[in-house]
């Protein structure tokens, strides 16, 4: 699944993100492109659950 996150600027953003994600699939693949503010998961859960998560961890969702 691709989420557009556009508050997501650095490393850290991502990293937050990532250990987010992490939280509800520990072997979910998180690949983030900071030039577009796209993520690219690969997760066995839901698209909803996935950006609950994300905007629990304090950032904006958008699909792409």
């Amino acid at each position: 699944m691709k989420i557009k996150v556009p508050d997501m600027v650095c490393g850290g953003c991502v990293d937050i993100i990532t250990q987010a994600i992490a939280t509800l699939d520990s072997e979910a693949n998180v690949t983030a492109d900071l030039s577009t503010k796209i993520l690219e998961i690969q997760t066995t859960k839901e698209l909803a659950t996935v950006q609950g998560a994300i905007e629990q961890a304090g950032y904006k969702v958008e699909t792409p």
